[in-house]
């Protein structure tokens, strides 16, 4: 589950999205989104009538909800987007909308949702009304009958709740929403979760749950405050908000959760960053808790590249990624489950801007032959000439870009697909005297190429591997 700003929204060029993507065809078995927004991912939703309204971020009127009874009410869940509207009622059934799964999207990588042969169960997340207005019943008419998993309670008011879940009908991904009842009333789709299932048991299929909680302009600080907004550009959240987000999206409760905290680098110092860090663990920690979760919770911080840091110039840049990792190994000290990467440190603090530094590093490396979705690309050269962020310096330019980064991520982490590297690390055409070298230069780092166990850092299997193929 990622927690993050506009560096972890669900956009095929942001890094959490992309380490997804190249996880092997079929790791990712379930997706929660929000309602959508143009080019965003997993997930779009296309109300049924043109009368609705956005809340999100980037909106003119921000996290503001129920405005057109002027009551002030807001919500301030980063979910990315919610659409509101009012349903009037009818004597039948009345359809509300659709919300469907991006095919073309996760595609993009080479990936596929559902696999062939398999279907995809899902279930509708809207945020409960607080106005005096009745709450549109919303259901599909697209879907079967699910017994297993259970339905999440429900929600209070205000709260992200889940009405209904089912089978999906038919060869695509999506809910046709309707009005159950016909009464009307006031429906806030918040987006929802789709998950692959046997086609005969009916039973989830074992993968990686991607799910995300992100939107623009958010700080470390939001992320653990425990406040829920009171203003509609508050950047804050409380634990029953993320505790109703995440036991609507849950499908397994037994399982490990992974909270991954992935946001833009801060101009703090480290004590603050320490004080924020601890706050947003234990804030997760709570939640998971309190919905009865059973599996193992874990918190990984992932720090980006380096990037522009708001305004202020380069030369500060460094100081800065370093305090974020100074501070997180202070709560690793006191705190289970908790681990970071940094991609700031395994770069060696590079700025991939275009620099000759940039692209000579990206030459040395062999990224002129850089493999994104069944195609080689050319880093140093056209179009990016080693120039990887984006016009505001802070974000991958597209998602062959993050791509880049993600890749790292993954071997680090351990998720890296590919397998061990070859022991000639240094590219010369022989395994000798040379890798040794190379390695022990490298020891105890974060370096996928010289990695070579997939373990996370460069060490003594390392060694091992080089000698066990001297000479090949």
């Amino acid at each position: 589950m990622v927690l993050g700003d506009s560096v972890a929204i669900a956009l095929p060029a942001r890094v959490p999205i992309a380490m997804m993507g190249l996880l092997e065809n079929g790791s990712v078995t379930a997706f929660t989104g929000n309602a959508g927004v143009p080019n965003a991912a997993p997930f779009k939703f296309t109300p049924s009538q043109s009368d609705f309204w956005s809340v999100r971020a980037q909106e003119p009127t921000g996290y503001s909800i129920e405005q057109d009874v002027g009551l002030g009410t807001v919500f301030t869940l980063p979910v990315g987007r919610v659409v509101e509207m009012n349903i009037e009622p009818t004597q039948d059934s009345f359809s509300t909308g659709e919300l469907q799964f991006r095919s073309g999207w996760w595609s993009g990588w080479g990936r596929n949702f559902p696999q062939s042969g398999n279907r995809v169960a899902g279930r509708l997340h809207i945020r409960r009304p607080t106005a005096g207005d009745q709450e549109c019943i919303s259901t599909a008419n697209n879907i079967s009958a699910l017994s297993v998993p259970g339905l999440p309670p429900r929600a209070p008011e205000g709260q992200i709740s889940s009405p209904f879940q089912g089978i999906m009908n038919g060869s695509l991904p999506k809910l046709d929403l309707i009005d159950a009842t016909g009464d009307g009333g006031r429906l806030q789709v918040a987006g929802g979760t789709f998950w692959e299932i046997d086609s005969e048991s009916h039973e989830w299929l074992p993968g990686v749950h991607f799910s995300s909680l992100s939107d623009s302009s958010w700080s470390f600080q939001g992320f653990g405050s425990d406040q829920a907004g009171v203003s509609a550009f508050d950047k804050t959240y409380s634990l029953a908000q993320l505790e109703s987000w995440l036991q609507a999206s849950t499908i397994d409760p037994s399982l490990d959760l992974t909270f991954m905290i992935h946001l833009a680098t801060e101009p703090r110092e480290v004590e603050e960053l320490v004080e924020s860090f601890t706050a947003i663990v234990d804030q997760n920690n709570a939640a998971a808790t309190n919905i009865g979760l059973t599996g193992t919770v874990r918190s990984l911080f992932l720090f980006p590249a380096r990037h522009r840091v708001v305004n202020d110039p380069q030369e500060l840049e460094p100081g800065y990624f370093d305090n974020h990792w100074e501070a997180v190994s202070k709560v690793i000290a006191v705190r289970n489950n908790v681990s970071a990467l940094s991609l700031f440190n395994e770069f060696e603090g590079l700025r991939f801007d275009g620099s000759k530094s940039s692209l000579d590093w990206l030459t040395q490396n062999g990224y002129q032959a850089f493999e994104f979705a069944g195609e080689i690309h050319d880093l140093s050269g056209d179009p990016w000439f080693g120039d990887l962020l984006d016009g505001n310096e802070r974000h991958p330019r597209d998602a062959v870009s993050a791509a880049f980064f993600a890749e790292r991520a993954n071997r680090i982490l351990g998720w890296d697909v590919q397998g061990p590297r070859p022991s000639d690390v240094d590219s010369d055409g022989q395994v000798g005297f040379s890798d040794v070298l190379v390695v022990l230069d490298r020891w105890g780092r974060q370096d996928w190429s010289c990695d070579l166990d997939s373990d996370g850092t460069v060490g003594f299997n390392d060694l091992l591997l080089i000698l066990l193929n001297w000479g090949s």
